[in-house]
Formats: C-alpha cells, structure tokens, sequence
C-alpha cells in the first residue's frame, strides 16, 4: 500500500521567474529559496547567493548575512505563468526549490500516482521542458513503512526517452493503446531495440522497487 510519492520536477525558467533570472545571470546555482504570498497579487521570495555574488537591480533588499553567503529579499507578482503557482492551485504546498542554468527544481508531495500524473500533465501543457527527475514513496510493509527511490540519472537519454514515450502512448496501459511496434516506429528504432532498451529501464525501476521492500 503506497502511502504518498515525493517528486522533484525540473522546469525551465519562466521570462518574469525574479530568482530564476538572477541565477541565469550571475550564472549560481540558488540552493536555498523560500516564498510566502504577501498580499494579494504578490509574493514576497528569498534566497541566498554567495556573498561574492551581487544580484542586479535595486529590488533586492539583504536582509542577513552569514558566512559564506547573503540572503536577499524581494517581491514579485504572483502571476498564473508560475510553474510553483501551478502546482500549489492544485494543493501541493512547495517544500524546496532550487534555480540553476536556466532551470527550476521544484519538490512536493502528492498523496498517489494519479495526482503526481495530474501535475505533470498540467505543467505540460503550460511549461516547456518539464522533467521529472526524481520519485521517491513510502511503502507500508509488515516491517513498517519503506522509502523507495528512482532516481533519473540511473537512465541513459535513450532508455529515458523510451520510457516516457510508451507511457505517453499507453504502452502500460490495461489494455493497452499501443504496442511495441506502435512505440519503435515513434521512436525510429526496431521493435527488438525497443525491447532492449525497455527492459533494461524496467530493470532499474524494479531495482529500486525491490531494495525498498528488502
């Protein structure tokens, strides 16, 4: 019985991403970000940079320093071409959020895989480039509760790719939509080069899926 799934999605920045564009341009990577709404059509962000690393513009207040690092301040509109507006208007609070090379990194939790399905779909089909990069769950067993943890670096580009495209296609489905010739002609490939590549990505999955349970 699965009882909740994490996500860590990756999403390109948006053009008004306040924090996002100071990443780009100081070219850091923001480890630490945290956000609350002020009023309404607003937020107020902060975040911390290197302390050798200044951001532009006189919108950024610094409201402590340490060592090592400043945490800055500043406020932004809350606009409906937020990826993190997104996910928390279908009521999944943000836990973290990171800024690097032009990408956010955003983790939160959902209670089941349809609602993790649900986000990913709706970040989709308003975002570019929405990547899921981690997964990890809670899994009650008689020894009590289990974490497991697939993590996408495990995967090459191509064993990713064929992932993503049977499952967008309805390879998993019951019954399904497509079968494995459907998916290699997409993909370009022979139907035993997609077997291959299938097998070894489901071979990482269930990796993971067992060493939870052990």
């Amino acid at each position: 019985m699965t009882a909740g799934l994490r996500l860590q999605l990756e999403v390109e920045t948006p053009h008004n991403c306040v924090v996002g564009n100071v990443s780009r341009e100081t070219e850091t990577r923001i480890d630490w970000i945290t956000q609350s709404t002020t009023t309404a059509g607003s937020k107020s962000v902060e975040f911390a940079l290197p302390t050798e690393t200044v951001p532009g513009g006189d919108e950024f207040d610094t409201v402590f320093q340490r060592s090592g690092d400043t945490l800055y301040r500043t406020s932004c509109n809350v606009r409906r071409d937020c990826p993190c507006r997104c996910i928390e208007e279908l009521g999944h609070p943000i836990s973290d959020i990171k800024a690097h090379e032009g990408m956010l990194h955003v983790t939160f939790h959902v209670p089941n895989s349809s609602k993790a399905e649900q986000v990913v779909r709706e970040l989709r089909e308003q975002f570019e480039h929405v990547t899921l990069q981690c997964v990890s769950w809670a899994r009650k067993t008689p020894k009590g509760n289990a974490i497991a943890l697939v993590d996408q670096a495990r995967f090459t580009d191509r064993q990713h790719e064929v992932l993503q495209t049977a499952y967008e296609m309805g390879y998993f489905e019951y019954p399904r939509t497509a079968n494995a010739r459907d998916v290699a002609d997409e993909l370009a490939i022979d139907p035993s080069t997609f077997a291959e590549h299938l097998a070894a990505a489901q071979s990482k999955l269930m990796d993971a899926i067992v060493a939870s349970t052990d």
